[in-house]
Parts: structure tokens; sequence; C-alpha cells
């Protein structure tokens, strides 16, 4: 036989090794306690299994990623989009910014969840989803870029997170079916064109620490009823125009 430690043989039956002195498991009269110096190689090849079986399962996710999203050091560059349209995308955990462009034009989606973790979404992330109807925006983001959701026209209703300081150009620009928008406190300024053409909005409420609104800002926002801003904000001469808006100070 051989030593199942330095590969040397040794005599049949031996306890231990001539050469390196091991204990090789067996012996002439084997006894209980000896036998529980051991572990059970079965129990050894089953972990081996596991661990091979979570590598594999771990690849395969990996590849699937891969055919659907471009990630690059936390940033989703590209959404690839199928040659089966899908209507439904969840943005994978670990990704902690939405790149420039990433989602543009991508029409057959229709709803859209960005994990927590997820801190700024780019310039015209999601230009041209024109069938986008849900989109879950997390606490977490803080920037959200021009042009993000430029004519995303079947976009109902959009809660912008308590964090984001600024809405810039034409992020919502011509989001017709845009009804409900919900800006927070922390919102200091909107942008040139930020609502343009948003047809669907009927009342907005302007916060308290918002100290600027851009040139047509609500341009032809032809349903829009009725705005409340602070005294203190700065509005551009057109930025309501064509807008039959009732604006109320406060």
């Amino acid at each position: 036989m051989f030593c199942r430690f330095c590969g040397k043989q040794i005599l049949d039956d031996s306890v231990f090794c001539t050469y390196c002195g091991k204990r090789q498991g067996i012996s002439t009269a084997p006894t209980v306690s000896a036998v529980d110096d051991f572990s059970d190689p079965s129990d050894e090849f089953a972990e081996l299994d596991n661990f091979f079986s979570n590598a594999v399962s771990e690849k395969r996710k990996q590849d699937e990623l891969d055919k659907i999203f471009e990630l690059e050091n936390g940033v989703l560059v590209k959404y690839k989009m199928p040659s089966q349209p899908v209507s439904e995308v969840i943005i994978p955990e670990g990704v902690t910014s939405i790149g420039s462009y990433a989602f543009s034009n991508a029409s057959s989606l229709t709803s859209i969840i960005i994990p927590d973790g997820v801190t700024s979404i780019g310039e015209s992330a999601f230009y041209g989803c024109t069938q986008l109807r849900s989109i879950t925006i997390p606490s977490s983001v803080t920037d959200i870029g021009s042009s993000a959701f430029w004519h995303c026209s079947s976009l109902t209703r959009v809660v912008i997170p308590n964090g984001v300081t600024a809405i810039g150009e034409h992020t919502f620009y011509c989001c017709t079916d845009l009804g409900s928008i919900m800006i927070p406190d922390s919102v200091t300024s909107i942008g040139d064109y930020a609502f343009h053409f948003c047809t669907g909005l009927s009342h907005i409420t302007i916060p308290d620490k918002v100290t600027y609104i851009g040139e047509k800002a609500f341009k032809s926002c032809k349903n829009l009823q009725s705005v409340s801003i602070p005294r203190h904000t700065i509005v551009a001469d057109d930025a309501f125009w064509s807008c039959p808006a009732r604006i109320a100070r406060r």
C-alpha cells in the first residue's frame, strides 16, 4: 500500500507511515477511536460538489446578466435590447450608477425597477422609452441628469427622492401622460424645459427651497390648472408660456 500523505510505499495495513510518520486511518484491528480521528470522505466530496455547483450557478447568473447589461465598475453602461422584446427590467444589485443613454429608445419596456444603492441617473438615461409607464427610483438616488426621461410619453407618475437637489434641463420633456409628480423639499432649482409639454399635469406645488424656475420649464402644459410657488422663487418670464395655470405665490 502507499502512504495517503507522502505517497511512498509502506507495508500493508500500516497504521503509521515509516517515512512521514502520519497516521493512515486504518489498522489491523481498527478501534472506534482510531476511525473517529478522520472525517467521512463523503462529507468532503459533498462540500466540494456544493462549491462547484455554486460556482457554476454564479457563472450562469453572470452570463445571463452579461447578455442583458453592459456593466463596468458599478456603472450600468448599456441595456442590451434582446431580440425578443421584454416589458419589465429589474436592474441588478451592485449597480451604483446608470450611465448616459443606458436605456435610450428601449421602447418595449413598460416597467423598470432601480435597486437601492444606485446614486445617480445619467443624462438621457431613459430617453425615448415611449412605453415606460412605471419606474421605481430608490431614496439612494441624489442626482438625475438632464433629459433623463425625455419623451417617456407613457410615464404616468414619478416620485423624485428626497436628496435630489436639482431637476435639470429637459428632464421630463414631453412626458405627455405624466399626471403626478412629487418634487421633494430638497430640490433648489428647476431647469429650462424641465416639464415642457407635460400635458397630463393639472396641479403642482413648488417646494420652499426652490430658488429658480428656468425658461419654458412648464411650457405647453395645457392642462395645468394651478401652481403654488414660494414668494422668493425667481421665475423666468416664459416659464409658463402657453400654460393656462393660475399661479399662486405663498
